[in-house]
């Protein structure tokens, strides 16, 4: 059964990086990269709307209303990929709607939940850092408080649900303390993931 790991929390938390770990340690541990796939939904959808979808021109990752929720759980959808082993999710589900349209499409996986979370103020200076390294013209100050808004009012209570929902296979991760590759390597065996080690 493909496995789906669910990388959620608020802005700043270091998604990305923490799934670049994640597929370093699977792959040293015998997954072919080939199984592995990752689905930034944020960064898939600005690329179809600098492709000229008109539809997606229209929506907001964050927005509650079925229109949106449609468009973005449809894209989701089709890079949903049952052969991959390991699927990483980066960006849904922001909502209460996206996550009753996610567990309806992820019935016959296998979801784990790692919720990284951190302080408001050291969020706000990975940004910083991260928008000068990457020149990110969207990380600024207001912006990011924006964000942790949006975030409170419509993430924040999917990510509660999710909490009860998946029990033992949700965990919250302090990202106050550096993520290493030692530590995404200790929550992979927290899961006791089913075939991690494939060397074994």
């Amino acid at each position: 059964m493909t496995n789906i790991f669910v990388l959620c929390g608020p802005p700043a938390t270091g998604k990305g990086y923490f799934s670049e770990l994640m597929e370093e340690l699977l792959v040293d541990n015998g997954f072919d990269k080939n199984d592995i796939d990752l689905i930034p939904v944020g960064e898939i959808l600005r690329e179809e709307k600098a492709n000229g979808n008109n539809d997606v021109d229209k929506v907001s990752i964050n927005d509650e209303t079925n229109f949106s929720c449609n468009i973005v759980m449809e894209i989701f959808r089709k890079k949903l990929n049952p052969k991959a082993k390991v699927i990483m999710i980066d960006g849904i589900p922001r909502t209460l709607l996206q996550l009753k349209r996610f567990e309806e499409m992820t019935k016959k996986y296998n979801v784990y939940v790692i919720f990284l979370n951190g302080g408001e103020d050291i969020l706000m200076k990975k940004m910083l850092k991260r928008s000068k390294e990457e020149n990110r013209a969207d990380d600024t100050i207001e912006n990011f408080k924006k964000r942790l808004v949006i975030y409170k009012e419509y993430t924040l209570p999917a990510i509660k649900k999710m909490q009860k929902d998946y029990g033992d296979k949700f965990i919250e991760v302090s990202t106050n303390t550096e993520i290493t590759k030692e530590r995404v390597k200790g929550i992979l065996k927290m899961f006791t993931l089913k075939n991690y080690n494939q060397k074994e």
